[in-house]
Parts: C-alpha cells; structure tokens; sequence
C-alpha cells in the first residue's frame, strides 16, 4: 500500500474494483486504534482454544498458508490488516466451484470466520477480493482422521 499526504489530507491508495481508496487522517486514525486495540489482544480470552487452528491474514498473506488437522475440528480465520478486506473462499479463482463448499464474504480488519471441517482431504481456499496476490491463493487445509480411541 502507498500512503501519500496531499492537499485534502492523508491518503491511502490501493487499487479496490477499479477505484481508488481515500482515507482522512481523522479515519486512518481510527482505524490504526481499532487494530491497536484487537491486536493487543483486549478481547482474548485467555490461550488457544482445543480444537481450534489460528490463521492470520497478516500483509496480503494467509499464516500460515499450509495447515493440516484433525478430522471435526475447526480453522479460524482473523483478519490482522489495518484497512483492507478479505474473504476466505474455498476452491481456485476463476474455478466454476469457487466459493461452493465456504465463502466468508469480506472480512474487515479485526473479524474472523471460523469453519468445522468434518470431511477428509485437502481444501484450497483464496482470498475473492485479492485472488492475484500470490500470497492470497493456493492456502490449503488437509484434514486428516480423527484418532480413533483404542
């Protein structure tokens, strides 16, 4: 992202749909508190939860990008940019089953999604809004069985 002071104030450019993004100082502010506060960690609850996989979207990257668990339990998904949205999509870009099985919708800074995996193999999944960052595509969830008690 470029950020460039002009004459009407602060302002933030990033190619969204063809148009450009513009942000007051006054909003770029309140959105630099609002991350602030989310990643400082003020609505934690405490550790990890059990059976829950963390992934940030953190720079246009999905982190980790790679994650593999166990059969009925679940990958949460938090958006760690400043401004921009996301989507957690499974499938391809430009697949005709994009989207099929999960779509998020956007995601702005500071939300999550979380989603149970009950089905065994491996899930690709994107980001719609960015599907040609190369950091935002090809992200996989394998699911492996469940340990069966003896």
């Amino acid at each position: 992202m470029q950020v460039m002071k002009d004459r009407t104030g602060w302002c933030c450019r990033k190619h969204v749909g063809g148009r450009r993004l513009r942000t007051t100082g006054a909003a770029a502010f309140a959105a630099f508190v609002g991350l602030f506060l989310t990643q400082c960690g003020t609505t934690d609850s405490g550790g990890p939860e059990e059976g829950i996989t963390e992934v940030a979207i953190l720079n246009f990257t999905f982190v980790p990008k790679a994650i593999t668990i166990k059969q009925g339990e679940r990958v949460r998904w938090t958006n760690r940019e400043f401004v921009a949205r996301h989507t957690v999509t499974s499938g391809n870009p430009g697949e005709a089953d994009a989207g099929v099985i999960w779509d998020s919708g956007g995601l702005p800074p500071g939300q999550t999604f979380t989603r149970q995996f009950d089905d065994l193999g491996t899930f690709v999944y994107f980001c719609d809004i960015h599907e040609n960052d190369p950091g935002m595509r090809d992200a996989t969830v394998t699911v492996e069985p469940a340990d069966v008690p003896p």
